[in-house]
């Protein structure tokens, strides 16, 4: 009867699962098969996710013709499905304990221990401290907020974008990262599109596929993408949402999905035509302005003409030496080393300190009110930006507190950074920098650079007594080796004590005129000479404030909201001749400055009259 006939109905699903890019060999596609979903099973998984997937294979009849053969197709009927997202990869039992016992190690020296894990992304590339110091921090990410029951969600993951010309390793970092991260997606802006970049959807029979883009299959990863700025202005459109929502809404093929891009971006991209430092970055990289606020930095890497530079270059082409001339106890981690380091400290969550919130406070605050009318517009995203990247720096050096010593690297890296303030380093080129020899040393001249130029003398007096109570200055980060000479060359060294004036006399006084040079926002380091004393240096990042009289120089006198350019001080011989052609080097007279007096001034306020060569 009709009474006795049930019909049992349940949810059912059909999806394809795609071979892992990973496991993929070159010169071939990832292959798919196809999943019955059903019951609770259905909402088991999204496009996007790495599953395991359990259950039995069947054969299934495809559609039949009149007068064609019947054919058949396997599928796996599920019965279990996980989800692998949140799981990290194989990482060895001991990875943690090893990685610990290497930061107890080196408790005098972090930073030098900092930098031999910074000197082993690209080994082959010489220099580029900075770009590797950048692609550390991203790769390391912040500390996500959420807060589901409000629906506030604050991304951890930061985004980097490398402007710069040809031939400067650019794509061979993109493909480091893809090579190292477990999860990481590496492709072009010619062959990208929205859908390829977001997702699409697919007929497939009576019904439509969801197919993941790039962007998505690297969720929880690294999404690399080279060629940035050669993208149509429709596609880059279509990743705004994803950058800083990190998620991508779709309403395809009568389907409405919301699907997760938690995802950093690290993009390169060529300049249009030759960069031109008077021109917006809008213009040189033909990149709109919502798209650039979303990098949280963007790295300037320009092939100048440097003779030093071209030297060494050549000789690794050409010989093959091995510019890292470490020795064998500076020896680089291998790349299987480093997936162990940065999937242990991903997970961290380190916590902020008072000290370093009242320093992100302090320059968000100066940023703002200096580029009040400047082109450059400082958002909340700087502000986002500095705290992802000191949380970065602190879960890079395993640490559970983000210390002053992560605010300051941070200040330091959004100043390098085209999109930061500018005030305190502008436009730097990231490509002529290298590693210091003695990073201790090296940061004691930052905290006094950052934290004088934010007017927190506390905090500075405060750190620079913890470094000298538990940093060990004294060893020097690289081995003098028989190659030093030539893998370290002198232009872009850093002196092991900055030049500090001879106290004058009342006799004296007129004998000696002031060479003042700018540093800050050279791209070829200048050779000072004094007394037939020559002193080279190394990037804007490693300056120390200018030294007079033993002690530091009145440049406080001139307001927190003064554009002062970081210069150096060096008594001449009034009777010793000084031409150098190269250096271009300004003097200026200041006989009528009291003995104990020094007046800072930029090259722009100095009159013709003024200069003498």
């Amino acid at each position: 009867s009709a009474e006795d006939k049930s019909i049992s109905l349940s949810d059912y699903r059909e999806i394809k699962v795609q071979e892992s890019l990973q496991r993929v060999t070159s010169n071939n596609l990832p292959r798919s098969f196809s999943v019955i979903l059903e019951d609770d099973l259905v909402e088991a998984c999204k496009p996007g996710d790495d599953v395991a997937i359990y259950g039995f294979v069947q054969d299934r009849w495809r559609p039949v013709q009149v007068g064609g053969r019947g054919q058949t197709s396997l599928c796996l009927e599920a019965n279990n499905v996980v989800v692998l997202n949140d799981q990290t990869v194989s990482v060895s039992p001991h990875a943690h304990d090893e990685f610990e016992q290497y930061w107890k190690d080196n408790c005098q020296t972090p930073l030098s221990a900092r930098n031999r894990i910074l000197a082993s992304i690209c080994p082959q590339l010489y220099g580029l401290y900075v770009v590797k110091l950048a692609i550390a921090l991203i790769l390391a990410g912040g500390v996500t907020i959420s807060d589901e029951k409000r629906g506030i969600r604050v991304r951890s993951q930061p985004h980097l974008l490398l402007v710069g010309d040809p031939g400067t390793g650019k794509s061979f970092f993109l493909k480091y990262v893809a090579k190292m991260m477990p999860r990481a997606v590496l492709t072009t802006g010619v062959g990208s599109t929205s859908a390829g970049l977001t997702a699409t959807a697919v007929r497939d029979g009576p019904g439509w596929i969801l197919e993941a883009g790039a962007l998505v299959l690297a969720d929880e990863g690294i999404c690399c993408i080279d060629e940035f700025n050669t993208m149509k202005n429709q596609d880059k459109a279509c990743i705004l949402e994803a950058m800083e929502q990190q998620t991508i809404s779709l309403a395809k093929g009568g389907m409405l999905r919301t699907l997760q891009t938690r995802c950093s971006i690290i993009a390169s991209a060529n300049p249009k035509g030759v960069y031109d430092n008077e021109d917006p970055l809008t213009i040189n990289t033909a990149l709109s302005s919502p798209l650039l606020s979303r990098f949280d930095l963007i790295l300037l890497t320009l092939d100048t003409q440097n003779k030093e530079w071209d030297n060494i270059a050549a000789t690794y082409i050409t010989e093959g030496i091995d510019l890292l001339g470490h020795g064998t106890l500076k020896k680089p981690w291998s790349i299987m080393k480093m997936r162990d380091y940065f999937m242990t400290i991903k997970s961290a969550q380190p916590e902020m300190t008072a000290d370093a919130e009242t320093i992100i406070k302090t320059y968000y605050s100066l940023s703002r009110r200096l580029t009040e009318n400047s082109e450059r517009h400082i958002t909340v995203r700087q502000l986002e930006s500095t705290v992802r990247l000191a949380q970065a720096h602190a879960k890079l050096c395993f640490s559970p507190h983000v210390t002053i010593l992560d605010a300051v690297v941070a200040v330091l890296l959004m100043e390098a950074s085209l999109n930061g303030c500018g005030k305190l380093i502008d436009k730097m080129n990231a490509l002529h920098t290298t590693f210091a020899e003695q990073p201790e040393k090296e940061y004691e001249g930052h905290v006094h650079l950052v934290l004088d130029w934010l007017n927190l003398s506390e905090l500075r007096d405060r750190e620079l007594e913890r470094i000298a109570q538990e940093y060990d200055q004294s060893k020097p980060w690289t081995e003098n080796d028989q190659n030093e000479k030539r893998t370290m060359p002198r232009e872009f060294k850093r002196p092991h004590t900055p030049p500090v004036c001879p106290t004058q006399s009342a006799t004296t006084n007129n004998g000696f005129k002031l060479l003042s040079t700018q540093i800050a926002h050279q791209e070829k380091r200048e050779e000072i000479k004094c007394n037939q004393h020559t002193e080279q240096y190394s990037t804007p990042l490693t300056v120390k404030p200018p030294v007079f009289n033993n002690h530091i120089s009145p440049i406080d006198k001139l307001g927190p909201s003064t554009r002062v350019n970081t210069q150096i001080l060096v008594p001449i011989d009034e009777n010793t001749s000084y031409v150098d052609e190269q250096s271009q080097a300004k003097r200026r007279k200041l006989d009528n400055q009291p003995e104990k007096e020094v007046c800072l001034s930029t090259i722009d306020d100095i009159d013709e009259d003024d200069l003498k060569f």
